[in-house]
């Protein structure tokens, strides 16, 4: 049995004046129900464990966890959300510092926002209310609203590698405006108040858990474990129901449906044709300019250059080269200006595989920018869009979200050089990127080179999806050994970057998504006439921005034999992109769990930017138990037909139900779990329906589909025969057949017992 602090049983009868029930994860087993958000994705590595290093027993969370993430990274228990500060919540925990100066944060937080940030002058993502075990293992609490936060300057000390109980209570009733107080080893060791803004703020915690910081420069990461996680029980969501299963009709079998889309089909669409033309107005005007911001004399190349998801880039026409290549350019740039969500690349690419981002075939630097201010870093996508690089490069002069890695957008000149080494890293081929006299490398994954890459254009083209616009320039350019100073019009080429050419309506705007029937195209079929379209990922916290486009077939379980054949088409998908495919349920198709509504089973298209994508099974039943393998059959989005097939075998695996999954030749399976399908799931469409984590956009078409659906059965044909005058008559014989009806199980509520001699205090 796990111990607990005497001085905590004590505190609770002292202090809490509101009893609750208390629940307690102990994580003797992976956890039910928790999302794991990119938490093992590039450095991040943490999550569930099956060890001990903190000294209570089998099972804990804990790994090694980054501060420099982009985008949401954590592992955390949603929770019903705490939208008010006028009510009390609290929660304890194990914790211990293994090793490590890096940053983790735990507590009640908002998990689609926790990777991003709404001040300028903050790293601090938006609705948090938690720990904050910085460098050095001080331990700070930081509450953080809309764009007011509040931490104390000093801290306590947890990082002497033992492990400590850790305490945190919020109180609307104590201090002015209500207070913190935060527990170690079961003694209050600080508090804070906050103020009348931040109780009136607007804040949105949905779930409990572990976090990684955003956009963070630091010597490196933390490693650390954490176990027995007390909170209040009513804090936990309950589960949106599993609607129960009828009785099915004797009538009522699984069949295979066929559709070939020559027609519509009139499948049932919610939420997806969400734009509404005319769609907003693009401008490009970038190019050759006799302006002279960048170099030493007039004439340079840029201008405007907004983000779209159209096609358009200005570049030297170049001898194809390749990652077996050895490449270089240097020179000089200057931003004059740049707004919110703006970005653009520099260097070299492909014309004719420039569609999505990251770029298939390119090898360059990219300026990420912010009102105001931008930020550095350097990648690499290879032909079959597997790609890396670098995080936002710690270099700056501007303290923008308190991390000095930003430059103001004020016209400064900035000295770069770009170089890859076919040869370095082993062979492996490395990039090298110096800007202002800092020199940072990146290896290419191993084997990527191999993968290949063509390069036939040097210059510059947008991020290729929607954002906004940023004024930048180049001047001085040396590349492979030339030099060019752009006294004249170099004749450049240009697509769309200028002109009526570059004034443009652009309908891809996230989070609107346009996927259907789609009459006019052939894709993924031979004859016109096709499922598919524009689809966007969208945050668990945004339910009205779901949607899906599905076949009614009735009520399916995972007792019954599922089987889907057809061809699929990827037209466009840029890094990090997603969707979902197979079969789900209307009625929780927004009860999203890690991303996965409950009660679906199907193909996942998605994957790191290290991959590209992948079509991988994956299944989440009625509660929330769910499974995906680390990898499947690879899918680019090249445009090329493929044929597919998802199959369920209720009896696989030894009756826990199996799924197979095929891409072309290659195929993957996936065992259900012990216990989940006797936990049950319900499926009343087959389709196309959007994954919920906040992303980008995948365009996707699907024909000459056959699925499985429950029909009526067709009764065999009644044969009769016109009496003669001398026959008897005879009556008229009708043969049918009555299938066996397909046992459904009905999800049952399960609660996480509190073990014995476990306490919590404060807890409500």
């Amino acid at each position: 049995m796990r111990s607990i602090s005497i001085c905590f049983i004590v505190l609770v009868l002292l202090f809490s004046s509101i009893a609750a029930t208390a629940a307690v994860e102990e994580f003797d087993s992976a956890p039910q129900g928790w999302d794991a958000v990119r938490n093992t994705e590039g450095n991040q590595d943490f999550g569930f464990r099956n060890a001990n290093e903190c000294g209570l027993g089998a099972g804990e969370v804990g790994g090694s966890i980054f501060r420099d993430t982009v985008g949401p990274a954590y592992y955390a228990l949603p929770i019903d959300p705490i939208t008010s500060l006028d009510e009390p919540f609290s929660f304890s925990v194990y914790y211990r510092k293994i090793s490590g100066g890096g940053t983790l944060n735990l507590g009640f937080f908002n998990g689609p926002n926790s990777g991003a940030v709404n001040d300028p002058s903050s790293e601090y993502p938006p609705s948090a209310f938690c720990f904050h075990l910085d460098d050095g293992a001080a331990m700070y609490l930081f509450l953080d609203g809309e764009n007011r936060r509040n931490r104390p300057s000093t801290g306590i000390n947890v990082g002497d590698g033992s492990v400590h109980q850790l305490g945190f209570d919020y109180n609307p009733d104590e201090g002015r405006f209500g207070q913190v107080t935060i527990y170690v080893d079961g003694i209050p060791a600080s508090s804070i108040d906050i103020d009348s803004a931040l109780r009136n703020d607007t804040i949105n915690l949905t779930h409990l858990g572990f976090f990684a910081l955003v956009h963070s420069s630091g010597s490196g990461p933390v490693v650390w474990c954490a176990d027995n996680l007390a909170f209040p029980a009513e804090l936990v969501a309950p589960p949106t129901p599993t609607p129960s299963p009828t009785p099915r009709p004797t009538t009522l079998q699984v069949v295979q449906r066929c559709e070939d889309f020559d027609k519509d089909p009139g499948w049932i669409g919610v939420n997806n044709r969400r734009i509404t033309p005319p769609c907003p107005l693009t401008v490009q005007n970038y190019g050759y300019r006799t302006s002279n911001h960048a170099g030493e004399s007039a004439g340079e190349v840029g201008g405007r250059i907004e983000r779209s998801s159209i096609k358009n880039y200005y570049g030297k026409v170049i001898e194809p080269k390749t990652l077996d290549d050895p490449l270089s350019a240097s020179g000089t740039l200057a931003v004059t200006s740049s707004s919110g969500g703006s970005t653009m690349i520099f260097g070299w690419f492909n014309a004719d595989t420039a569609k999505e981002w990251r770029t298939a075939n390119s090898l360059v630097f990219r300026l990420d920018a912010e009102t105001g201010y931008f930020q550095v870093f350097f990648e690499y996508a290879t032909g079959t869009w597997k790609a890396g690089g670098s995080p936002g490069l710690p270099i700056g002069t501007t303290d923008f979200r308190g991390t000095g890695t930003y430059f103001p957008s004020n016209g400064e000149k900035h000295d770069w050089e770009l170089r890859y080494d076919p040869e370095g890293a082993g062979g492996d081929g490395e990039i090298e990127f110096t800007f202002d006299g800092s020199t940072f490398t990146v290896a290419l994954a191993p084997g990527y080179r191999e993968e290949g890459a063509t390069f036939n254009r040097f210059g510059m083209l947008p991020r290729l999806s929607s954002g906004d616009p940023i004024f930048v320039y180049f001047d001085d350019i040396t590349l492979d050994g030339e030099f060019m100073n752009f006294d004249d019009d170099p004749g450049w080429e240009g697509f769309r970057n200028e002109g009526p050419e570059g004034t443009y309506q652009d309908c891809y705007i996230r989070p609107l998504h346009d996927f259907g029937y789609s009459a006019d195209t052939n894709h993924a079929g031979d004859a016109t006439g096709e499922a598919g379209g524009l689809i966007w990922r969208i945050e668990a916290s945004n339910p009205q921005n779901m949607g899906y486009y599905g076949d009614d077939v009735g009520q399916l379980s995972l007792n019954d034999p599922l089987e889907v054949s057809g061809k699929i088409s990827f037209e466009r998908g840029s890094s990090d992109a997603a969707t979902l495919f197979g079969w789900f349920n209307s009625s929780t198709h927004t009860d999203s769990d890690s991303g996965f509504p409950k009660n679906f089973l199907g193909a996942f298209v998605e994957g790191p930017s290290r991959i590209g994508f992948y079509f991988r099974p994956a299944y989440n039943n009625g509660v929330g138990q769910r499974g995906l393998p680390d990898e499947g059959p690879y899918l680019p989005p090249d445009s090329i037909t493929r044929f597919f097939t998802i199959a369920y075998d209720p009896d696989g695996a030894e009756g826990r139900g199996e799924m197979t999954i095929s891409l072309d030749d290659e195929v993957r399976t996936l065992e259900l779990q012990p216990g989940v399908k006797d936990s049950g799931a319900l499926f009343d469409r087959f389709g196309i329906l959007t994954y919920h984590n906040g992303g980008p956009d995948v365009e996707i078409f699907f024909d000459d589909l056959c699925y499985s659906a429950l029909q009526e059965e067709e009764p065999e044909p009644t044969f009769t025969r016109t009496p003669s005058e001398t026959d008897t008559p005879t009556p008229t014989a009708t043969a049918t057949s009555t299938p066996t009806p397909t046992a459904t199980a009905t999800p049952t509520a399960t609660s996480t017992p509190v073990p014995p001699n476990i306490s919590v205090w404060r807890l409500r």
